[in-house]
C-alpha cells in the first residue's frame, strides 16, 4: 500500500481516492460496464474515442478502470443528426460477490450523490437449462455461446455450519441456502435484449440471444455450482433444485450487483438511483459439460461488447 488512508470506516486517501478501486470524483462516468477480466475491458476500451485519450486506472488490488468518450453507431434507419458521444467507464472487477461487493459501494461513493448510476455486467457463465422459458431470442435452449439476459437473480450460499460437525451437520441444517430473486433494471434490461436481438443476425451466422427469467450466483466456482470435485461438498443435487425453480444460467457476480442496487434504491432520502441489468455469455453448458472455444469468446466479446456500448451510450439516465 503506497498511499496513507485517512479513515478506517471507509478507507480513502488524502485526495479522496477510494480503496480498492483507486479512483475519486470524476475519474469515471456515471454509465458502466463492468467485466470480469482486463482484456476484456481493454477490448472494450478499443471501441472508445481515440480523442481524447481514454483515462486509464489501475488500482494496487487488481481494478481496472478506463473512462472515454464514445460515439454510438448509426442504425440503418436512423434518421436526424448522428448521435453526440457520451463519457462512459469499463471496469474490470475480478470474480466473485465481495469484489462486486467493493466496485458497487466505491463507485457509488465517487459519484454525485443527486447522480443516477447505470450498470451493465457483461461477463460469462454456465448454462443450465435443457430448454428456455423464453419466448424472445434465436434458438431454443440455453447452449454454449448463447448469450443471455435475466430478469432476476438468486444467489447460493454454502452453509459452512454444515460441515465439521460430525460429519452431517444438524438435523434441520442444509448445505446450501438459495435465495430468493431479486429483479434487476427492466427498463435496462429491455434495452440490453432488444439491441442484442435486433443486432443478432448481421448478414452473418444467427447468434442466438435470449432473455431469462432467472439467473443463480454463486459463492463459488466449484462447491456451490455442483461441480464434483473428490471433495465432499455434499452438493449433488444443487442443479436438479435450481432447474426445478426455473434458473437457467448460473455465475458468481450478478446477484450481488442487483441486490445491492435493490437495495440502495429502497433506502430512504436517496436521490441518484443505481439501475442494473446484466448480458452473460454462455461458456460453459453444465448439462453436456461442453465449454466455449477461444475463438468463439473472442467474436461474442467483441460483437455483444460493441452492441453494450451502444445501449450504454444512447440510454436516457439522469447525467452526473
Amino acid at each position: 500500500m503506497k498511499d496513507h488512508m485517512v479513515d478506517a470506516n471507509f478507507p480513502k486517501t488524502a485526495d479522496g481516492r477510494v480503496y480498492h478501486l483507486g479512483t475519486g470524483s470524476g475519474d469515471f462516468a456515471n454509465r458502466i460496464i463492468t467485466v470480469g477480466s482486463h482484456p476484456r475491458a481493454r477490448l472494450l476500451a478499443s471501441f472508445l474515442n481515440k480523442n481524447p485519450a481514454p483515462l486509464v486506472i489501475e488500482s494496487e488490488r487488481g481494478f481496472l478502470t478506463i473512462t472515454g468518450w464514445y460515439t454510438p453507431r448509426v442504425h440503418p434507419d436512423e434518421d436526424g443528426p448522428p448521435p453526440s458521444p457520451t463519457r462512459l467507464s469499463i471496469i474490470s472487477i475480478g470474480m466473485g460477490f465481495p469484489n462486486m461487493d467493493f466496485f458497487v459501494r466505491e463507485a457509488r461513493e465517487c459519484l454525485p450523490p443527486s447522480s443516477d448510476m447505470l450498470v451493465v455486467r457483461f461477463g460469462s457463465c454456465g448454462g443450465i437449462a435443457t430448454t428456455t422459458s423464453s419466448s424472445k431470442g434465436m434458438g431454443t435452449g440455453i447452449g454454449v455461446g448463447t448469450v443471455v439476459v435475466p430478469a432476476s437473480c438468486v444467489s447460493i450460499v454454502r452453509n459452512v455450519d454444515y460441515y465439521g460437525f460430525g460429519g452431517e451437520g444438524g438435523e434441520d441444517e442444509v448445505p446450501y441456502w438459495i435465495s430468493r430473486p431479486v429483479q434487476g433494471d427492466a427498463g435496462l434490461r429491455e434495452a440490453v435484449l432488444e439491441a442484442l436481438e435486433e443486432d443478432a443476425s448481421p448478414g452473418g451466422e444467427p447468434r442466438a440471444v435470449v432473455g431469462t427469467k432467472i439467473n443463480a450466483a454463486a459463492d463459488g466456482f466449484y462447491a456451490s455450482q455442483g461441480r464434483a470435485t473428490g471433495w465432499p461438498d455434499a452438493n449433488e443435487g444443487i442443479l436438479a433444485e435450481l432447474e426445478r425453480r426455473g434458473v437457467e444460467s448460473l455465475e458468481m457476480e450478478t446477484h450481488q450487483l442487483f441486490h445491492l442496487a435493490r437495495a440502495w434504491n429502497s433506502a430512504k432520502g436517496v436521490q441518484g438511483k443505481i439501475r442494473v441489468a446484466a448480458a452473460q455469455m454462455v461458456f460453459a453448458d453444465r448439462q453436456t459439460r461442453a465449454f466455449i472455444a477461444p475463438n468463439d469468446v473472442k467474436q461474442k466479446e467483441a460483437w455483444a461488447g460493441r452492441v453494450l456500448l451502444d445501449v450504454m451510450a444512447r440510454f436516457e439516465v439522469e447525467e452526473e
